[in-house]
């Protein structure tokens, strides 16, 4: 895996804010440079290697109601990590920003990836519960259930559910294994409710028949 590409979070506008004094406006297409050592040095620049990643350090959606903004980025000096999930560089350059459904859509390649190659997440027809904060992918006909600000990630015909803040995907596949569609939705316990199992129905989120 090329570690040098991977994704970088921010708030509305592109602000990169570790806490209240440290704060960096940034731009798209643009390379940055800074002069730090280690990685959790305030002179370097962090990245993840997936999106999902990335909402590990900032919230799905923050204390205003904005959603998260993501970008892919590169590092144009040698990255350092300390847990191999987490990259720090002194020089980076920050693409484009990326929509929802474009980013979602790349999780859920890494994803599939994890499961085949090193077992990160559970397989085909998993059966997977984590708490608030978790972090759950399965493959084909699996269901997950995880607590509030969950991140669940499901292949073709998986069924879903979340606590409050939850970020529910689905993916929908061919024959052949391309993915030719996804659905994604967060528990707002409006449109979406928490606790309650969704499938992926005529290309959107269903509660699901049990």
């Amino acid at each position: 895996m090329d570690v040098t590409k991977g994704y970088k979070a921010f708030r509305k506008g592109l602000i990169c804010e570790s806490d209240k004094e440290h704060r960096k406006q940034y731009q798209e297409n643009t390379d940055y440079e800074e002069e730090g050592g280690r990685i959790c040095n305030h002179g370097m620049m962090h990245y993840c290697l997936t999106p999902l990643d990335c909402l590990q350090h900032y919230n799905l959606i923050d204390e205003n109601g904005d959603l998260v903004e993501i970008c892919e980025v590169q590092a144009l000096a040698t990255p350092v990590t300390d847990d191999s999930r987490k990259y720090a560089t002194q020089k980076l350059h920050i693409g484009a920003k990326l929509q929802m459904k474009d980013w979602i859509k790349a999780s859920v390649s890494i994803m599939r990836e994890s499961i085949k190659e090193n077992g990160r997440s559970g397989g085909n027809e998993s059966q997977l519960a984590g708490g608030n904060w978790s972090q759950l992918a399965g493959g084909d006909r699996s269901q997950l259930a995880g607590g509030d600000r969950s991140i669940l990630v499901g292949d073709s015909r998986s069924i879903l559910k979340g606590g409050l803040g939850s970020l529910l995907v689905i993916a929908e596949r061919d024959t052949e294994g391309n993915i030719t569609g996804h659905a994604a939705g967060i528990v707002d316990g409006e449109s979406i409710r928490p606790d309650t199992w969704y499938c992926l129905k005529d290309g959107k989120l269903t509660e699901a028949e049990r």
